[in-house]
């Protein structure tokens, strides 16, 4: 590129930051009914009760993200509840782009590219609608799992295992990335022994809520019980169950579980013959499909378990430039689907659901497309051994 293409992307990139920070600041006075119902009464019996609280299973959230709440309280003279809660995501977010840029830089070796990338997640909207308007906290886990990515790329397994352990303890989302780190031991680029550092890392985690009164077990059931919280197939998410009718809930669970354990082998085993060769560019599409095809197939999704499928789009898109489209189409889609359940006043009756039904209908539709495509594109990929593409 030359000068005055650096200083374009430069002046854009420095815009899309500043557009991230102001929408941010937007959202903060939000307060979505999900905070309202879960997370503000967690931060309260915190504030009331200091560390002590989590001897008890007051949440079911995992403790590490606890500790952070339990941290945010201690601002409370300073800071609105809110806010407060907020900005842990917010911080996050600001990791997650910094592990943007330095993943990008893999790439770019100069130039402004991987600054660009990292404004361009920054405004992303499912990334500042879930943080600052949500209050969600999916940017948490992501910060880790990007963090494993990045060592991956680097071929360094040990701290990848590690940082993904931390993710895992946080939320069980993260296992969307285990088809990809499946893979990748078939191949042996992560070594077996490195597995067993995940659940490790994940006891670890709990040691501070055991000290303060919490039952070791408790700590180790907390998955299944957010398991049983909804019966319902699919929790607005663009996903096959969109199809498929919620009278059907046991067997559609039990198929949906089969069938997607059967896939990921497939899938996996399939890859671990066919690939050769190791580039960058695969090393991408593979964990962008892993992220992709789990809450796609997978029963009992929520419509923000694309976040981290959104976030690996983000650095193909960034790796392979020509796929800007995919970009495009799953922010669109994710920002939909977010939408209808954000800016609800009250949880859906039966005419709002009746309402959104075809929007959720078109959104999976549109979805289905976008995984076959990232389906397809790998297969290519993965024949081709890899693609180049330079500005």
């Amino acid at each position: 590129m030359n000068k005055r293409t650096d200083i374009l992307f430069t002046v854009i990139a420095f815009a899309f930051t500043l557009s991230g920070v102001i929408l941010r600041i937007e959202g903060l006075g939000l307060i979505s009914m999900d905070m309202r119902a879960f997370v503000m009464r967690w931060y309260d019996q915190l504030a009331r009760q200091g560390f002590s609280a989590l001897q008890t299973g007051f949440s079911n959230y995992t403790p590490p993200y606890l500790y952070l709440l339990w941290i945010a309280t201690l601002t409370r003279n300073l800071l609105p509840e809110v806010t407060a809660i907020k900005l842990i995501s917010i911080l996050f977010d600001v990791g997650n782009a910094a592990w943007v840029y330095k993943i990008a830089r893999i790439k770019y070796d100069e130039g402004p590219v991987p600054f660009l990338g990292a404004a361009i997640f920054f405004a992303l909207p499912t990334i500042f609608l879930n943080s600052a308007w949500w209050g969600q906290a999916d940017s948490i886990y992501t910060f880790f799992i990007l963090a494993s990515f990045f060592f991956l790329l680097r071929n360094h397994s040990l701290p990848a295992m590690i940082f993904f352990g931390i993710a895992i303890s946080f939320k069980f989302q993260a296992v969307f990335f285990a088809p990809f780190l499946f893979l990748l031991t078939l191949k042996r680029r992560i070594a077996w022994t490195h597995i067993l550092i995940i659940p490790l890392v994940y006891i670890t985690m709990m040691i501070p809520a055991v000290l303060a009164g919490r039952s070791f077990l408790d700590t180790l059931m907390i998955y299944l019980t957010q398991a049983d919280t909804f019966r319902q197939l699919t929790m607005n998410a663009p996903n096959l169950y969109q199809f498929i009718s919620n009278d059907w809930y046991e067997p559609g669970l039990m198929v949906g579980l089969g069938f997607t354990v059967l896939l990921v082998l497939i899938w996996a085993i399939g890859y671990a013959h066919k690939i050769r060769t190791w580039t960058p560019e695969i090393l991408v599409i593979c964990a962008t499909v892993s992220a992709a095809m789990m809450p796609f197939f997978l029963p009992k999704m929520h419509e923000r378990y694309f976040f981290i499928a959104d976030v690996m789009i983000l650095l193909l898109a960034i790796y392979l430039p020509r796929l800007w489209f995919v970009l495009l189409t799953s922010q669109v889609v994710s920002t939909i689907t977010y939408s209808l359940y954000l800016f609800a006043q009250n949880s859906p009756g039966p005419a709002q659901v009746a309402s959104t039904f075809p929007i959720l209908i078109l959104a999976a539709l549109t979805n289905t497309l976008l995984v076959g495509f990232l389906f397809w594109k790998q297969y290519r990929l993965v024949e081709k051994g890899t693609l180049t593409f330079t500005l």
